[in-house]
């Protein structure tokens, strides 16, 4: 599957003016088990941008999109086939207010493809696109993958460019997950602007586009060497200020980092804390850093839910730098959820509750209630007819 060897399935023109959306396809067939990657190209100019609430699928089955936006003209969806139906679907973008003559004008937009029916080895994928942004905010991705076939496959995964830090063969069983963690280093950036990842199984390759538009580093002055006119102990927070505020399911887990410097004099020692319930779903890679030196930087990271299991509710606390006599408060805020299992902000397809898989266990209980009661039935009613038999056969 070469995902840059798009080609055009259907165009869609509003008018003459001229005002379109342009759909690329990275195939032109596909089958249930797979992701489905489409390029969008805007031939004109929007009254607002794209959401995945615009975007809507004909044929039945599971349908969560995952749109990203590239810039004000490209747009990048993907989402996974399950349970659809052989033919022909219409992907449409409903509602869309542009831009005629100085006039705002409204309609839908489709286009179409096809799900056959084929022998090949298919692979759900979560993220099938990356829109990178900022080194110090997405230091790294959490890849998902699902195996959608009935055996066993291998996955090679490897990437085009350089400051990905992942190559590595995996084994996925039938219908199972396995989540990959590829690590962005801002060393080796080279001021690319686009790549690819590449996933290769069986005889096919799946690439996975990353758009690269690096925010700006701040340029931060050296202090001196020379600390004779620093008197005073000072941490300054430069990523994380406004703390961790975050809504996610009781299956996923998330992590981030606090980025901090020391702008006064030496410290011998830096303790990391948590505050209110936070600290039952929330750990720290470290409790305490020796040795934080004027002018150094350190991320401090932290893992939510680490282990899936998080309990439904909202969770409050903080986390607390403590150096000297001084302590950094930053507020985090978890709300936990029970709805729905997200291999992506991702695969979002395979939707399951504990709410639904305790209704099913009920009715398979109550099937077996009916089974057991039907069987007693039978067995009295095969009792009575024998007994009758031999009365009948006593008074003859």
């Amino acid at each position: 599957m070469k995902l840059y060897l798009f080609f055009m399935i259907f165009l869609v023109v509003g008018n003459a003016s001229g005002f379109s959306l342009d759909f690329s396809f990275s195939d032109s067939e596909y089958s249930n088990g797979e992701t489905v990657q489409v390029e969008i190209i805007v031939d004109g100019v929007l009254e607002e941008e794209l959401k995945n609430d615009d975007l809507s699928l004909s044929c039945s089955g599971v349908f969560v999109p995952n749109l990203l936006k590239i810039d004000d003209s490209n747009y990048y969806a993907f989402f996974n086939l399950i349970g659809n139906e052989i033919g022909d679907c219409i992907l449409s973008f409903n509602e869309i207010i542009y831009y005629e003559d100085g006039f705002l004008k409204q309609m839908d937009f489709e286009t179409n493809f096809s799900i056959v029916d084929r022998n090949i080895s298919t692979i759900f994928v979560d993220p099938a696109g990356i829109v990178f942004s900022d080194f110090n905010s997405q230091n790294f991705i959490s890849l998902s993958l699902f195996n959608s076939n009935e055996d066993l496959i291998s996955v090679s995964i490897s990437p085009d460019f350089g400051f990905v830090e992942v190559e590595e063969m995996i084994n996925i069983s039938s219908s199972e997950f396995v989540e990959v963690d590829l690590y962005f280093s801002e060393f080796a950036y080279n001021n690319e602007e686009f790549g690819k990842i590449l996933l290769k199984f069986e005889e096919n390759i799946f690439e996975i586009p990353v758009w690269i538009d690096v925010a700006p580093v701040d340029i931060v002055v050296p202090i001196e060497d020379n600390f004779s006119s620093v008197v005073e102990p000072k941490i300054d927070v430069l990523q994380g200020l406004e703390g961790f505020n975050l809504v996610i399911s009781k299956f996923e887990d998330k992590s981030g980092y606090v980025l901090i410097q020391n702008n006064g004099i030496n410290l011998d020692l830096v303790e990391f804390e948590l505050s209110g319930n936070v600290s039952s779903i929330v750990d720290l890679q470290n409790y305490k850093l020796d040795n934080f030196n004027s002018g150094d930087k350190f991320r401090e990271y932290i893992y939510v839910n680490q282990e899936k299991n998080g309990e439904v509710g909202n969770y409050e606390g903080n986390l607390l730098i403590k150096y000297l006599d001084e302590i950094i408060e930053l507020p985090i805020s978890i709300e936990i959820n029970e709805i729905v299992v997200n291999q992506t902000n991702g695969f979002n397809d395979t939707v399951i509750s504990n709410d639904e898989e305790g209704n099913g266990v009920n009715i398979w209980i109550i099937v077996l209630i009916i089974f057991g009661l039907l069987g007693v039935v039978l067995f009295l009613l095969y009792k009575e007819k024998t007994k009758k038999s031999i009365d009948f056969l006593k008074n003859v």
